[in-house]
């Protein structure tokens, strides 16, 4: 009663069944090349790899990074190093020729003092002092005894300017650090 001809439905549920069993191997036959485990592992396997070049590609990137920054430091320190220097080289360069021409500026006055200290001598024991004289006028002329000492007034002036600026410097490092 269900079936209005059952000539056509058994037709139908045949073709339906085959249908099926076709579907059926077809999905065994996926299954049969398909091994999940092998696949899963396989990608897996590759995705591991993948992280672990990228996390060293990093890694080598941070110490690249790294080392460019200490080279730049360096190279800032140097500029710094060659600057401070430069300061430093200027008031030492005019001390130090201030110091030769104040040595020499000595020996003058030294004569000086022993040619003064010998009239000295001859005036209170009653020798001849014209000797003595003669040479401390030729000693005056010939070293230029007032321009002697002014400029050395001038080259004591400089070289304490010039100390005191490598003193600023100097404190002027230590505040920095």
């Amino acid at each position: 009663p269900a079936f209005t001809t059952p000539g056509s439905d058994a037709a139908a549920l045949k073709r339906i069944f085959a249908l099926a069993l076709d579907e059926i191997r077809r999905l065994e036959g996926l299954m049969t090349t398909w091994r999940p485990d092998s696949d899963v592992s396989r990608v897996n396997d590759a995705l591991l790899k993948d992280i672990e070049e990228r996390k060293e590609a990093e890694r080598e990137r941070d110490q690249l990074g790294l080392q460019l920054l200490q080279s730049q430091k360096l190279q800032a320190i140097g500029q710094l190093s060659a600057g401070i220097a430069h300061e430093i080289n200027n008031p030492v360069g005019y001390i130090l020729s201030n110091l030769c021409t104040m040595g020499e500026y000595f020996a003058h006055l030294r004569k000086r003092v022993r040619i003064s200290r010998d009239l000295e001598q001859r005036l209170t024991t009653g020798a001849e002092p014209a000797v003595a004289l003669k040479q401390a006028e030729w000693l005056d002329r010939e070293m230029n005894l007032d321009f002697l000492l002014e400029d050395f007034g001038k080259a004591i002036e400089e070289s304490s300017e010039g100390a005191e600026r490598i003193r600023e410097i100097v404190r002027s490092l230590r505040e920095f650090s």
